[in-house]
């Protein structure tokens, strides 16, 4: 239902930053993004500078766009497999549970 261009990387939302949307990212210029049915796509203004795309009938948080941002963050578990994603950076560390072990090698943001 939902592709993009592959992309060398996606982001790792730490879940205490997004309580309600704690799901893995890929970015992908908006204008590169395909949808093949919109039916059940509702977007929500949840901030003077962000709105978040939903699934209208299951409440799935789906999308994520910053105002003024050429890219759309996608909801990389709504991707059909395989997709040939590797993790990119991590963003909000500061903010990550104690459970979270994250590999060092990857770029790490304590807030974005």
């Amino acid at each position: 239902m939902w592709r993009h261009e592959k992309q060398p990387g996606y982001t790792l939302n730490q879940p205490r930053t997004c309580p309600e949307n704690c799901d893995h990212f890929s970015h992908a210029p908006t204008d590169k993004l395909y949808l093949s049915n919109k039916d059940g796509l509702e977007w929500y203004e949840s901030s003077s500078f962000a709105r978040r795309g939903f699934c209208k009938f299951c409440g799935s948080s789906l999308f994520y766009q910053m105002k003024g941002d050429e890219n759309t963050a996608i909801a990389a578990g709504i991707l059909n497999g395989p997709t040939g994603l590797k993790i990119g950076k991590h963003i909000f560390v500061k903010d990550k549970g104690d459970y979270y072990e994250i590999n060092e090698d990857e770029p790490q943001i304590a807030r974005y």
